[in-house]
C-alpha cells in the first residue's frame, strides 16, 4: 500500500512547527532544512520509508503556502 500523501502532509507540517528534540532537523540561517533530512525524520516516525519525492510531492498538493519549497 502507497503513502497517504494527505496525511504524510499533516505529519509534516506537524514536525516542521513543532521538532521534537531529538529529530536532527536542524535549520539553516534561513529557516530551511533538506528534504532528505525531513524525509529521514519523518521515515522514523511514522516507521514507512519515506523519500524525498514523498515529502515534496506531499507538500506541493496539500501544503501550498504554508511551506516554502
Amino acid at each position: 500500500m502507497g503513502l497517504d500523501l494527505q496525511r504524510l502532509s499533516k505529519t509534516l507540517l506537524y514536525l516542521l512547527r513543532n521538532p521534537p528534540p531529538a529529530t536532527e532537523l536542524v535549520a539553516d540561517a534561513e529557516g530551511s532544512v533538506a528534504l532528505a533530512d525531513v524525509a529521514r525524520v519523518v521515515s522514523r516516525t511514522i516507521h514507512r520509508t519515506v523519500r524525498a519525492e514523498d515529502v515534496e510531492v506531499s507538500l506541493q498538493r496539500y501544503a501550498r503556502g504554508r511551506v516554502d519549497l
